[in-house]
This record gives structure tokens, sequence and C-alpha cells, in this order.
């Protein structure tokens, strides 16, 4: 199967640095941090105005396990529709070569929060998110930790997110503006040979199942899952509670080894 060259000159650019985070930012920055009189204003401050472009986070009492199984059966189930299709009328047009080349192959997703299981893109003119119950039937263990145990409020669409095994998303950003005021990118399994990549930033850092990070979805970013299993992560938009200051500096002191008190 073949792959468009902005997928290969994407993945091919050097250098890559996969432990950016440690390498680039913690030891250079955390020393330099103005001391904050309140933890919640350091936390503010990692997701408002650190510039980092990721920032891995612990997600306490994460049911990773059960997530990722009931993602498996959503795929079964065909329940993931193609995320960003083209919208053309013209049959032709998903023959071109402008069509191979410029569009996402394989990015499904699954609307559990949001305005219907099977619309996964963002509409400003809709205001009546709630839960989905074609999906809410079959996560119950996704849909009771989102709801009861999650450290923010909904707010905005908490979608199922797939990259098929040989699929890819295009170099993209998804906005203008930089910063980690994106929401939780969470990986439920990530395949040895799926690559999350930022143009002049290296890898995101997810493992291969259970981690979480905030990403800033203005770097361009890419997404090549070259192994033979199917990618499923959670892509949550909310509000932070109060506890997730505390969620922010707890994984930063495991980054850090400690160092931040």
């Amino acid at each position: 199967m073949s792959v468009p060259r902005d997928i290969q000159d994407f993945f091919s650019a050097q250098p890559w640095t996969q432990n950016y985070w440690r390498c680039q930012m913690v030891y250079r920055n955390i020393n330099q941090l103005q001391d904050f009189e309140h933890h919640y204003e350091f936390a503010r401050w990692i997701i408002r105005e650190s510039g980092w472009p990721y920032f891995p986070i612990e997600l306490p009492n994460a049911p990773y396990k059960e997530m990722y199984k009931e993602a498996k059966g959503l795929y079964n189930d065909n329940m993931f529709v193609m995320h960003r299709e083209a919208n053309v009328e013209d049959a032709d047009y998903y023959k071109s070569e402008h069509y191979r080349e410029k569009t996402h192959r394989g990015w499904g997703a699954c609307t559990l929060y949001g305005r219907a299981w099977n619309a996964t893109g963002h509409d400003e003119t809709f205001d009546g998110y709630d839960w989905c119950p074609e999906v809410v039937e079959r996560c119950p263990i996704t849909y009771k930790y989102f709801k009861e145990e999650f450290p923010e409020t909904p707010d905005g669409r908490i979608r199922f997110m797939l990259v098929d095994r040989g699929g890819y998303i295009q170099p993209h950003n998804d906005r203008t503006e930089p910063g980690l005021l994106s929401p939780i990118n969470i990986a439920l399994n990530n395949p040895e040979g799926c690559e999350f990549r930022m143009r002049h930033k290296g890898y995101v850092p997810f493992g291969k199942g259970g981690t979480a990070c905030y990403v800033d979805i203005g770097n361009v970013h890419s997404v090549w899952n070259r192994s033979s299993l199917p990618r499923f992560h959670i892509i949550a938009h909310g509000k932070p509670k109060p506890e997730m200051s505390n969620v922010i500096l707890n994984s930063l002191r495991k980054l850090i080894g400690g160092k931040y008190d």
C-alpha cells in the first residue's frame, strides 16, 4: 500500500529527539521557574504559559485495560466513522491523485459525549452535547470513569479515536495559538510501529497503553500506524476540576524524580 509523499517526508525528517520533554525542557526550565505562592498557579503556568509542546500526565484510577477492551468492541461492531473525510459530491475526486495524497487514511472516531455517536467533528452552532446512549451501552466502564472520576467535567466532545493498521493522519495543526489548553489525549494502546510526531519537537511519548498527555495541537503533528494493530486513543475536551492541579503537579514530580515540592 503506497503512502503519500507528505507522510514519508514528515516521518523521515531529522533530527527526531525521542525524549524531547526531558532533554529539552525539564532540566533547562525547571530551576528557572518563578516561586509561585500556590501550587495551582504553577499548574496553570504549565498549561497556559510554559510553551511545552506536550506534557505527560498520570490519570488516577483510569481503567485503561477495560477502556481498551471496550474500544476494541466498538471497532468490532463497526462503530468508528471516518473522521474529517472530504465532503465532495464529485465521485471522480475520490479517484484522483490529489485525494490520495492529501486525505487521511484509517482515521476514525466514535463519540461518547457529543452531538451523536457518529457526529465526530466540532460544531460551534450546537450546544446540546450529551452522553451518546449507543456508546454508553457498549462502554459502561469508560462512561462511568468520565462521568464520575475523570478530573475534568465535559466541555465539548469525548471521543474514541482510531488510527487503523496502515493508517495515517496527514500533517496538520488544529489552531494557530500555542499552548496546552487542549483536550487530553489518552492512549489506550499505542502499538510498536505507531508514532505521533510533531514538527521540530520529535515524538510524543505515548506508551504501549495506559498513558495520557496534554498536547499543544498548535504544532504541526502527524500520526502514522505502521503496526499490524489498530491504535485506540480517547480525546477528551473538559473543564478542570479543582483536583486537576494536583494531578498536574504529581505528574511533574514523577517526570523529574520528585524534585518539585
